[in-house]
């Protein structure tokens, strides 16, 4: 089996704030909230899902079972790279001029420059723009 992810969803505290994070501060396109759930599309047949953590925690069992542990929002990073330093400091300006939070700032590393951004909720992204480019 090759698995293929198609969608990566995140539970959120605030359907309105997301919203304004995900689309207004980032720029990522979509049309909004429907149904408790808004949702982005990105490259190569990717969604991302943000849904109410009420609503969440129905999907999974997990988070049924154990509550405490659906409030945990860094038990992974979700990457993407960018095409510039640049457009790197755009997106982690946007990210904290609508409610994120910038844990430190962007870098130098052995593999490329590199910036943090956490979402209103916590979840964690990495913004990396490859030494190459």
């Amino acid at each position: 089996m090759k698995p293929k992810i198609n969608v990566i969803s995140l539970p959120v505290n605030d359907l309105e704030k997301s919203l304004a994070f995900y689309r207004d501060g980032l720029g990522l396109p979509t049309p909004g909230i429907n149904e408790g759930i808004i949702v982005i599309e990105l490259d190569g047949g990717l969604s991302l899902f943000l849904i109410e953590r009420n609503q969440f925690a129905s999907f999974s069992t997990l988070a049924k079972a154990e509550p405490h542990l659906s409030q945990s929002a860094v038990e992974c990073i979700l990457s993407c790279t960018a095409d510039s330093r640049e457009e790197l400091d755009a997106i982690l300006q946007g990210a904290a001029r609508t409610g994120g939070s910038i844990p430190r700032e962007a870098k130098d590393e052995d593999w490329g420059y590199t910036g943090y951004f956490k979402d209103p909720d916590g979840h964690l992204w990495e913004i990396v723009c490859p030494k190459n480019r």
